[in-house]
């Protein structure tokens, strides 16, 4: 899990990343969904074995300037930008990934909820101040 410089910019390596690839042994890996959140690249890519089997998981790429590095969901990353939805089309590789997910929908229901309040919170003082549009 270290880091590795790279003299592309981040989104020709996302690109890259995403890319269809094939592996030894005719494994082909594609990345079937992205998204972004702040310095963290998410993808859930979709796995095919030479018997045509099917499976996905989860990846995130996390950047810091020119450098970056990449984690699947079962390391546990210390990043909680994942869009929630993708944990209904991946099945969960781990419990520590478990615990990982847990912390993604807690964190992210706060983060909405402190936003929602926060938006609530302006409209009142608008409507105190009589800035509000009736």
């Amino acid at each position: 899990m270290g880091w590795t410089q790279e003299p592309s910019s981040r989104a020709e390596v996302v690109k890259a990343h995403a890319a269809k690839r094939s592996f030894p042994g005719g494994v082909t890996r594609e990345a079937i969904k992205q998204a972004r959140h702040g310095v963290e690249d998410w993808f859930l890519f979709r796995v095919t074995n030479t018997d045509g089997v099917r499976s996905r998981y989860i990846e995130v790429m996390v950047w810091d300037g020119t450098w970056h590095k990449e984690m699947s969901e079962e390391c546990g990353p210390y990043y909680y930008g994942c869009p929630p939805e993708w944990f209904l089309e991946v099945a969960c590789p781990s419990s520590l990934a478990d615990k990982w997910r847990t912390a993604v929908v807690s964190r992210q229901a706060n983060a909405s909820a402190m936003a929602a309040a926060a938006h609530m919170l302006e409209w009142k003082q608008r409507i105190d101040s009589g800035k509000a549009p009736l």
